[in-house]
């Protein structure tokens, strides 16, 4: 007997490249088939007709260091409802609290929970803080000490270089966590709003599998040029492997230069949501599923959404993609409906946008538990 059995749904696996419409049976927290199922007996039946049946989504960037850190909310709020199975925080935590975080936040979690460590020791203890960024004051050896105590769950090194941050350091702190991140065998992510220097002179420092962090923000420079396109710069530099991350957040997402962007073909690499209890749930960014409907909205088509908050993520945090969806592999599990629905979206910047589509998490399923789903999304009698 089957513990769960999602039948009739359109399966879509972006690891493999599927599209198909047909069933998952899941047993003992893994999917125990995937494809055409001859249907058994199941404890649920969930009858996923006319809906979309994916992985369980990654958001890369949110921040979840309760215990250290006054803005971080627990990771199961945002995440269960919006089909979140895996995340990332974007470095809340330096070497001073990390294992803290560890200890008190990470491990006790349902979701999986990897971090960005962030380069300043405090890393982000308050909404009022900046850190010190003075590249003398980074630990170098307790960094790398910890990357390799917690290789499983530290992904990346996190800097940010806003100019009220990095103040007269300018570029030092990121060429610095650059290094520190080679030794590592680590990326470097890199929060670039209004970045000293040109957006041309942060690219030229990052290595291939760097992120550059809040793409479509629009203060200071940003990634379009004087003549309003994308810069040619940021085309060279996403095609030399350095990644770019829309991490939306309460602040940092125009729509105007992502609308912009889209239209010439610039994507990002990763959508995740940057949200804390500044963002959570409120306007603009609401959750990672609403920053999705708004991406379908700016032109972007839903299986280039998927592959940027499942696949590419993974890759960065070590998940296998060799097949999200199918026989063996935990059972992470979201489905979404696309409604068609009135819905008008405006950012912090004054940009106003209205949307006809809509993408409507109806339930999460977490090693083959079901944790969340729509009160109308019943189990078939």
């Amino acid at each position: 007997m089957y513990d769960i059995l999602i039948k009739n749904g359109m399966v879509i696996d972006p690891s493999v490249g599927s599209s198909y419409r047909g069933s998952i049976a899941i047993k003992n927290g893994r999917i125990c088939e995937a494809g055409v199922i001859k249907e058994g007996d199941a404890l649920q039946v969930i009858d996923a007709e006319g809906y979309y049946v994916t992985p369980g989504l990654i958001d890369y960037h949110i921040h979840v260091y309760t215990s250290g850190c006054e803005f971080s909310l627990l990771p199961e709020i945002p995440c269960i409802a919006s089909g979140v199975t895996s995340i990332v925080d974007g470095g809340s935590a330096g070497v001073s609290g990390f294992e803290g975080f560890y200890r008190n936040d990470i491990i006790r979690s349902r979701i999986n929970v990897k971090a960005m460590l962030n380069i300043c020791s405090a890393g982000q203890p308050g909404v009022y803080y900046l850190e010190n960024m003075d590249p003398k004051l980074f630990q170098r050896e307790k960094i790398l000490e910890l990357c390799e105590k917690y290789k499983d769950t530290i992904v990346a090194i996190k800097v940010r270089q806003s100019r009220e941050i990095v103040k007269d350091w300018g570029l030092k702190p990121l060429e610095a966590a650059v290094e520190i991140a080679e030794e590592a065998g680590l990326p470097v992510v890199v929060h670039a709003t209004d970045s000293p220097g040109e957006i041309s002179d942060t690219l030229n420092i990052l290595r291939t599998g760097d992120v550059f962090c809040h793409c479509f923000h629009q203060k200071g420079n940003t990634i379009l040029g004087k003549n309003g396109r994308v810069l040619p710069e940021v085309f060279r530099a996403q095609r030399k492997g350095v990644l770019f991350d829309c991490a939306h957040g309460s602040m940092n997402f125009s729509m105007s230069i992502a609308k912009q962007a889209i239209s010439e073909g610039f994507l990002p690499d990763i959508i995740s949501s940057d949200l804390s209890m500044l963002s959570l749930m409120k306007p603009p960014a609401y959750s990672l599923t609403h920053i999705m409907t708004e991406l379908l909205n700016l032109g972007m088509k839903f299986s280039e959404i998927l592959e940027r908050t499942t696949v590419i993520p993974a890759k960065q945090i070590g998940l296998s993609t060799n097949g999200f969806l199918v026989h063996g592999a935990p059972a992470d599990i979201a489905i979404f409906r696309e409604e068609e629905c009135n819905i008008h979206f405006r950012d912090r910047y004054g940009n106003e946008m209205d949307g006809n589509r809509l993408l409507r998490p109806m339930m999460t399923i977490k090693d083959g538990v079901v944790l969340y789903r729509q009160c109308d999304f019943f189990n078939e009698i």
